[in-house]
């Protein structure tokens, strides 16, 4: 007799990731968002509040290119096809 006889299986469900962005809109918010990083940070102590900006922004456009999904264009696609 099994320890685990008893015991209800549960099925795990393969979930598909949820991506409303192209792959070269991917790459491009990727290449930008590294780019404006990069930018705000080498005039870090230049300009300071212009620079957290930049690496805020940057940094928003690297998860939004990494995630694959973006919140603002998921909401505009609900808007345009009519479903709330």
């Amino acid at each position: 007799m099994s320890k685990y006889e008893n015991e209800e299986i549960i099925e795990i469900e393969e979930i598909e990731p949820i991506s409303n962005l192209a792959f070269s809109e991917r790459l491009i918010c990727l290449g930008t968002g590294a780019y404006i990083v990069f930018t705000g940070a080498r005039k870090l102590f230049k300009k300071p509040l212009s620079a957290l900006t930049e690496v805020a922004l940057g940094g928003a456009l690297l998860y939004r290119g990494a995630a694959g999904y973006c919140p603002i264009k998921g909401c505009a696609e609900k808007k345009i096809n009519g479903s709330d």
